[in-house]
């Protein structure tokens, strides 16, 4: 094996040697600023992503809301089947077995989505095959209702929270998510009262609609 003796010091002379010195010096501030300027960036870019997150959150929850609020009213209407006999007359009533399987969603959704109380949810399907009308109208009769003698009556449905599946995520976005799903009260109170002026919004459209019809039905019948 042959050996290699090291190479000897370079001897410079001072001011070479202190001009070296100080180009490695600027060089170490401007890559030292190169990183800083990425890191800056970086975060940058990840906060306008949980921004853009939490507004989608929002704005789902919202719609949601609003369809909570739409279930909720119906509660308190006549709309709402009350016990299992009034369920089992409305069944017999019903000819079709779409309009059965629709009524009994219907029927859960009032509760589940109107009340909040999701822990009652029965799924539609599984494996592909559809529940058919009397598992569900059991799962109403005997699960859902009862539980109305039992738990306390919601004076407004609750506010979805912002619940995101746990994902593997690289460096802190995975914490800065995690913070997604905590909501303050003002937002919640914010999501509520948007989706109620909302909901307020399209029944007035509906409203104006109907009357627009009803009046052009009454001018022909004037013709």
């Amino acid at each position: 094996n042959v050996q290699r003796n090291p190479s000897p010091p370079v001897d410079l002379p001072p001011q070479l040697l202190k001009t070296v010195i100080e180009f490695a010096l600027s060089k170490t501030k401007q890559v030292r600023k190169k990183e800083q300027l990425a890191l800056r960036n970086q975060q940058e870019k990840r906060a306008q992503r949980l921004e853009l997150m939490k507004k989608a959150g929002y704005e789902k929850a919202t719609q949601h809301l609003i369809d909570c609020l739409y279930y909720h009213d119906m509660y308190y209407s006549e709309r709402r089947l009350r016990s299992a006999a009034a369920v089992d007359e409305m069944l017999g009533q019903l000819k079709s077995k779409t309009a059965k399987l629709d009524e009994i969603k219907e029927q859960i959704r009032i509760r589940v989505l109107g009340l909040g109380w999701e822990d009652l949810h029965h799924p539609w399907s599984r494996d592909g095959k559809e529940y058919s009308v009397d598992i569900l109208a059991d799962w109403l009769k005997n699960k859902i209702i009862p539980e109305e003698d039992k738990r306390p009556i919601p004076e407004k449905p609750p506010v979805k929270r912002l619940e995101r599946k746990a994902l593997p995520v690289l460096g802190t976005l995975s914490a800065d998510v995690a913070k997604l799903n905590v909501m303050s009260e003002e937002k919640e109170q914010e999501i509520r009262d948007k989706a109620t002026e909302m909901r307020d919004e399209r029944e007035l459209d509906v409203n104006d609609d109907n009357h627009a019809i009803s009046s052009l039905y009454r001018s022909d019948e004037i013709k």
